[in-house]
């Protein structure tokens, strides 16, 4: 008999240039992007640990996505977010979707703080 579990977690993004709920400057800077991954078990100690996790409570997906996310250079590389996680139980394979947003380079998407001059004259501060 195959037993097959679908969890579904996702993190709701208000827009908005306010607060921390908006990184960039202009609104709608950002593009959607979706990545997904088979994991086979068993797995590394952290990984299996993360998934039990996932399996046992819904909201404790976010982590097994952002973890795999962690080698996507796209995601690391631009401050990208996780905007919604996916994972589905099928025997030993575990399959994972993430979807994030990461900001769009178009003019007049500059994130905050990049490429204005530094106050100190060239140094970090």
């Amino acid at each position: 008999m195959r037993v097959l579990a679908v969890v579904t977690a996702g993190l709701l993004v208000v827009g908005g240039c306010s607060g921390v709920e908006s990184l960039f400057v202009a609104h709608g800077c950002t593009d959607s992007e979706s990545a997904s991954w088979d994991l086979h078990e068993p797995t590394d100690p952290s990984t299996t640990l993360t998934i039990e996790d996932c399996r046992m409570d819904v909201g404790a997906c976010d982590a097994l996505c952002n973890l795999e996310l962690g080698s996507d250079e796209d995601f690391t590389d631009s401050g990208g977010m996780l905007t919604g996680c996916t994972v589905r139980f099928d025997g030993s394979t575990i399959h994972v979707q993430a979807n994030y947003d990461i900001p769009d380079d178009a003019p007049g998407c500059e994130q905050e703080g990049f490429g204005e001059p530094d106050a100190g004259g060239g140094g970090p501060i």
